[in-house]
C-alpha cells in the first residue's frame, strides 16, 4: 500500500499548548486517511474478511435482560456498566515501533487497579488466533469493524490502542462497545519520541477513559451467626437480618460489623478487606441472662462499693468477649 505525499505544519512560533493542539488535530486528519487506505487494502483481501459466524454478538457482550449497554449514551447508561465485565486491549499501529508494549502497560493496569477481566493482546491472540494482528490492522480503526472483533472475542467492550507519529508520537484511545460498535469516548495524546510515559500517566489516561466505577475494587464479607434473625449493620448500615449470603463491599477497606437480637449481648467485629478477597467472620451473641436479686441497683448502691466494682468487671468482660472472634482471610 503506498503512501500518499501529506505534508503538514505546526510552527515553532507557537506555545506548546497550540502545538500539541495543532498536532493533534493534523494527526485525526491522518488517521482519517489512513483509515480510508487501510480500508481500500482490506477489500481488495476478501480472505482476511469477518465471517457472519465470528459477527454474531456473543451473549456476554449484552446488557441486562437482553438489552445492549450503552456506555456513551451519557451519565444514566455508564451507572449500568458492570464494574466486573469482560475488556479486551488491542493495538493498531501505522508504522510505528515506539510504545512497543504499551497495550500490555495498559492491561496490566486495568487488571491491577479494577475489577474488568482483561484480555491483553496475547490473550486475545491464543483465543482468536494468529490472525488477530491482520484483522485490527484490517479495521484501521473503524469502530463497527472492532466491535465485531470484539463479539468474536466474547468480550463485552474493546479498548482500542492507536498508536502513530506526527512529529510526537501520537498516542489514541478509543473505547468501544462490542455489542453495538458505538465509541464510548476517545482520547488522543501527543508524546515525545523514545519517552515511555510512567505508568502514572498512563493510568490518568485510563480514568479518562473508563468509567470512575470501574476503579472501585470489590471483596466479600461471609457472616456466620450462632443465630438466625440478628440484624447485621455494617459500617453503621443494615445489611438484613442473618442467616445472609455473602456481602460484597468496596475494597479495600475496614468495616466495623455489628450483629444485634432482643434478648442477647450484641455482638461486634472490625475487619479489613482487600481487593478480590473474602473475609469470613464467625460473630456469636451471648444469651443476656436474669440477675439475680442480689445484683439489682438498689442492692448495689445499699451495699457499697465492692459489688459495684465486681459488677464493673463483669460487664467489661462481656463486652469484651464478643470482640474475640476469628477473622479468616481466603486468598481469591
Amino acid at each position: 500500500m503506498s503512501m500518499l505525499p501529506l505534508r503538514f505544519r505546526c510552527f515553532s512560533g507557537h506555545d506548546n499548548v497550540h502545538r500539541r493542539h495543532c498536532i493533534i488535530g493534523h494527526a485525526v486528519v491522518l488517521c482519517a486517511v489512513m483509515t480510508c487506505m487501510t480500508k481500500a487494502a482490506a477489500i481488495a483481501q476478501p480472505d482476511e474478511a469477518i465471517t457472519a459466524a465470528e459477527a454474531q454478538p456473543a451473549a456476554s457482550a449484552r446488557g441486562p435482560e437482553g438489552g445492549d449497554v450503552r456506555g456513551d449514551a451519557g451519565p444514566d447508561s455508564e451507572r449500568t456498566l458492570d464494574p466486573e465485565r469482560t475488556l479486551a486491549v488491542l493495538s493498531y499501529r501505522s508504522g510505528v515501533a515506539d510504545l512497543a508494549d504499551i497495550d500490555l502497560q495498559l492491561a496490566n493496569l486495568l487488571r491491577q487497579k479494577t475489577a474488568l477481566k482483561v484480555l491483553d493482546s496475547q490473550d486475545a491472540r491464543r483465543r482468536y488466533g494468529e490472525r488477530l494482528d491482520r484483522r485490527v490492522v484490517n479495521c484501521g480503526g473503524d469502530a463497527g469493524c472492532i466491535a465485531k472483533l470484539g463479539r468474536a472475542l466474547q468480550v463485552d467492550e474493546v479498548l482500542l490502542v492507536g498508536v502513530s507519529r506526527f512529529g510526537d508520537i501520537i498516542l489514541t484511545l478509543q473505547r468501544i462497545d462490542a455489542s453495538t460498535g458505538d465509541v464510548s469516548i476517545r482520547i488522543a495524546e501527543a508524546l515525545e519520541p523514545n519517552v515511555a510515559p510512567e505508568a502514572a500517566v498512563l493510568l490518568s489516561y485510563l480514568r479518562r477513559v473508563m468509567p470512575k466505577r470501574d476503579f472501585v475494587r470489590y471483596g466479600f464479607i461471609r457472616l456466620d451467626a450462632n443465630i438466625a434473625g440478628a440484624e447485621v449493620f455494617i459500617s453503621g448500615k443494615v445489611r438484613g437480618r442473618t442467616p445472609l449470603p455473602s456481602l460484597r463491599v468496596p475494597a479495600p477497606g475496614t468495616y466495623h460489623i455489628r450483629l444485634t437480637k432482643p434478648g442477647y449481648i450484641p455482638a461486634d467485629a472490625s475487619v479489613f478487606v482487600p481487593p478480590d478477597s473474602k473475609v469470613e467472620v464467625d460473630l456469636s451473641l451471648p444469651v443476656i441472662e436474669k440477675r439475680p436479686w442480689y445484683r439489682n441497683v438498689w442492692f448495689a448502691a445499699a451495699t457499697g462499693v465492692v459489688i459495684a466494682a465486681t459488677a464493673a468487671t463483669i460487664l467489661v468482660i462481656v463486652l469484651d468477649e464478643p470482640d474475640d472472634h476469628p477473622v479468616i482471610i481466603n486468598p481469591p
